[in-house]
């Protein structure tokens, strides 16, 4: 679905890319060849990807956003990562955001 929503021509911006996993919903598989997918893709529609930082915010998960493998891939692709706080209170703007780019910047 995730590539046919790149493909589409309809998004600049994919949000909450693998978010399932703050509900405990995990691959059984590994992601590699549709991250690749998902990377060349994004590159080639000029669509960026979010790394949101609510899943440790608002769902304690333990990582703080894109799963390091996929955030690589995108990464090495050269897709654009917009980074979210995803705040769902005024003093929570911005927080895990510093953490987030450092992330983004040295995978």
């Amino acid at each position: 679905i995730m590539k046919q929503m790149i493909s589409s021509g309809l998004f600049d911006h994919i949000a909450h890319a693998d978010s399932l996993k703050c509900f405990g919903h995990y691959p059984t598989f590994d992601l590699r060849t549709e991250y690749s997918e998902i990377a060349a893709l994004a590159r080639q529609h000029q669509v960026k990807l979010e790394f949101n930082c609510g899943l440790r915010l608002n769902y304690n998960h333990p990582e703080l956003g894109l799963n390091p493998v996929f955030l690589k891939t995108l990464r090495d692709a050269g897709v654009p990562i917009v980074t979210a706080s995803n705040a769902h209170h005024p003093e929570e703007v911005g927080k895990f955001i510093r953490e987030a780019e450092e992330l983004i910047k040295n995978v």
